[in-house]
């Protein structure tokens, strides 16, 4: 006879084990959808990231866009022709006349021009060549606006004809070598810049241009100013003669060319206003 301790014994023993079971399946349940939303999200993260690195890869570079942007030109056209070999006579080469025909003394001229500039050390040399030589920049400029700027600037280009002749590009040439420019490089934006730029540091100041242009009644003028209650104009011509510029006879009449012309010169080597002796032009030569 089992004792009753021992009756209920596999009794307590197979309870414990099912309500161990149904506990252990309750916590496993509520666990469970949580651990898929973790799970879920770092796959949707590492996802992400695997299309933002592949975005990136084919992503376009600019090197391809910014080659669309450079011109280029048909050396077959007359146009462009015509306007290689003004550019070319220009800056000192020899292209034959410019008619807009790719002859060989033109094709030669090209070619000289490449190596001065080395473009002869890239593999496709023409339309860089014509890029530095100014193509973009000249444009639609003509050869009657050149022949103006330059005889607006002082710089004597010869007839205004249109015409790309010798003294249209000594004119050039002395403009460049005047103000630092190297004509020999090409027709470049800093040239193009300083021909139509109305800065008067452009300008080849001329003494005797600039009194052959004024009008004939000219005169110059005496401004008021405590410093010329004490100075005569004979002294004037005094101290010009001392600086190196002779204005003819040393005395007080005024008006004379060689008065005027010594003055105006003094004072564009001096960077003083041209006709009028104000105090800074006194000051100048001198007088205190």
């Amino acid at each position: 006879m089992l004792k009753p301790c021992n009756y209920f014994m596999p009794i307590i023993f197979c309870c414990s084990i099912v309500f161990s079971g149904f506990f252990l399946s309750g916590c496993h349940v509520k666990h469970h959808p949580n651990q898929g939303k973790k799970s879920s999200k770092l796959a949707q993260k590492s996802s992400g990231n695997n299309k933002a690195k592949v975005k990136t890869k084919t992503a376009p570079t600019d090197t391809v866009s910014n080659a669309k942007l450079l011109p280029t030109y048909n050396i077959s056209e007359p146009n462009i022709i015509l306007t290689t070999q003004i550019l070319l006579y220009l800056s000192g080469y020899e292209p034959g006349n410019a008619d807009g025909i790719l002859k060989e003394q033109t094709k030669d001229a090209l070619a000289t021009y490449k190596k001065v500039t080395r473009l002869t050390q890239t593999t496709d040399t023409l339309q860089p060549a014509l890029r530095k030589l100014g193509l973009p920049n000249w444009d639609t400029l003509e050869i009657s606006d050149l022949q103006q700027v330059l005889l607006d600037k002082n710089f004597d280009p010869g007839p205004l004809d249109n015409i790309v002749g010798g003294s249209t590009r000594t004119a050039y040439h002395q403009f460049c070598r005047r103000f630092g420019f190297n004509y020999a490089l090409g027709f470049s934006p800093q040239i193009k810049q300083a021909l139509f730029s109305r800065d008067s540091l452009y300008t080849n100041f001329n003494a005797d241009a600039l009194y052959n242009n004024a009008p004939p009644n000219a005169s110059i003028t005496l401004t008021d100013s405590l410093l010329l209650s004490n100075v005569s104009l004979k002294s004037v011509k005094m101290a010009l003669l001392v600086h190196g510029y002779d204005p003819g006879p040393i005395d007080d009449s005024e008006g004379s060319k060689p008065y005027k012309n010594a003055l105006f010169k003094f004072q564009v080597a001096n960077n003083l206003p041209l006709g009028s002796i104000d105090e800074d032009t006194l000051r100048a030569l001198g007088f205190r």
